[in-house]
């Protein structure tokens, strides 16, 4: 089910998604772990698997003459029953992971935006038996965008993200921060010629993170970057559809 609507009198919008599956007969993994730790995976099939999603976003939008001011919130949510097989031990299990997010930018006569979005998530399972241990942690995400454009032809746009996770493991950093930073001449009629120079990673965080629950595990997953470094990016647009230049969301993404 999916539903979406925009009042244009009241500036107000928003969406909600629901869907999900019920399998009987499914594919699922046992596994054996060995003495020596190492691990022997057979596919095998089972009854009463369920997967559920929902996600749903709500915005308004304050219009003035030459400034507007939008305000957002939205959830997601997931819901997973299957069964973990280790060892021969069969246990169902349901994990439940969501959260809600709030945002809100504000724009004085495209010359300024600034933008602020903040999201809280949970991730929890739980096991039928006691030979699986209940596993739960939190994490929060939050973005800050600015963009800037003068002098006339010249923009300006900076992003700075922080995200901390609960889920603790030794030698890793729980807070991680990433600032990226940009600067954009524009050339030409209709701006067609944009000369894009762009500071990624400034921080030298060096890699993102990526913690999710996955039958009686919670996987940590690293991704290495290559690091604080600068790109210069020359664009030719055949045709310019009035588009305003900078922000994370358009095409000029860094």
């Amino acid at each position: 089910m999916n539903v979406y609507k925009y009042d244009t009198q009241k500036t107000l919008s928003y969406n909600l998604y629901l869907g999900g599956s019920v399998q009987n007969d499914g594919l699922i993994m046992s596994r054996t772990v060995s003495d020596g730790g190492v691990q022997t995976t057979t596919p095998v099939n089972q009854d009463g698997i369920w997967q559920f999603h929902s996600n749903g976003n709500l915005s308004k939008e304050f219009k003035g003459t030459r400034k507007q001011f939008t305000i957002s919130t939205g959830y997601w949510g997931n819901y997973n029953q299957s069964y973990v097989i280790v060892n021969s031990v069969n246990s169902k299990s349901r994990i439940i992971n969501g959260g809600p997010r709030v945002g809100a930018r504000i724009n004085l006569n495209d010359k300024f935006e600034f933008g602020e979005t903040y999201s809280f998530g949970f991730n929890k399972s739980y096991y039928e038996s006691d030979f699986f241990r209940d596993l739960n942690y939190y994490n929060h995400s939050s973005d800050t965008e600015m963009i800037i454009r003068f002098p006339k032809k010249v923009v300006w746009e900076t992003n700075y993200r922080l995200q901390h996770n609960t889920q603790t493991l030794n030698g890793q950093n729980n807070t991680m921060s990433f600032w990226n930073a940009a600067v954009t001449f524009l050339f030409l009629k209709n701006d067609r010629l944009q000369l894009k120079c762009s500071f990624n990673d400034i921080l030298n965080t060096n890699n993102r993170r990526y913690v999710y629950i996955t039958e009686n595990t919670a996987r940590d997953l690293r991704v290495n970057n290559i690091g604080r470094h600068g790109l210069f990016t020359l664009t030719y647009n055949i045709q310019n559809f009035g588009g305003k230049v900078g922000g994370k969301d358009t095409m000029f993404r860094f």
